[in-house]
């Protein structure tokens, strides 16, 4: 059955499209956390727009078992779907997604990424903390997006602080186990 399987790891890098050859990125990617360096891996790219792309790393074997087991219609890394996310809205503003109790933000400025990162904590308040203090870093007073699912009244107290906030629900992400596949593994 094809399906998008969507790898969340850490070794991923938002790179200037065209501007760094594959040596480059190997070097790059092999400096992030959770790849080995005596490891064989693959480095792929997802094309977010004309100027940014997502270079990301996985082990060779690993690819091996998600084409194995899930014969997946493509591979995508969890950061490049969040941001495709984003950027699919054409307007500007502050992103959360919470998945597996990890909350990631982005700020979307004129079309263009201005800040990706993802943190641990994921409490109603720290979301509107995060909120005011990425509004401020980036001089934006615009919408806040919840992508996914939020608690019910996160919304409303967002609302308290800011004049926009909008909610988008999204493609259920299901995790697949396999077996000797250290990411975490998603599918649509």
């Amino acid at each position: 059955m094809a399906k998008k399987i969507i790898v969340n790891s850490h070794s991923h890098s938002l790179l200037p499209n065209k501007a760094y050859d594959m040596s480059f990125k190997k070097r790059l990617l092999r400096k992030k956390k959770g790849l080995k360096s005596q490891q064989a891996i693959s480095i792929l790219e997802d094309v977010l727009n004309d100027d940014v792309v997502n270079v990301w790393g996985i082990s060779n074997n690993d690819v091996k078992q998600i084409k194995e087991k899930l014969e997946p219609s493509s591979i995508e890394h969890f950061s490049s779907y969040f941001l495709k996310l984003c950027l699919e809205t054409s307007t500007d503003g502050v992103f959360f997604m919470n998945m597996k109790g990890q909350l990631h933000a982005s700020v979307i400025v004129k079309g263009q990424i201005k800040m990706i990162n993802s943190f641990k904590s994921n409490t109603n308040t720290d979301i509107v903390y995060f909120s005011h203090l990425l509004q401020d870093e980036f001089n934006e007073s615009s919408t806040v997006f919840l992508l996914g699912d939020f608690d019910s009244s996160l919304k409303k107290l967002l609302k308290t602080y800011f004049k926009e906030v909008s909610q988008k629900n999204v493609a259920n992400l299901r995790t697949s186990r396999i077996q000797n596949v250290e990411d975490d593994v998603l599918y649509i």
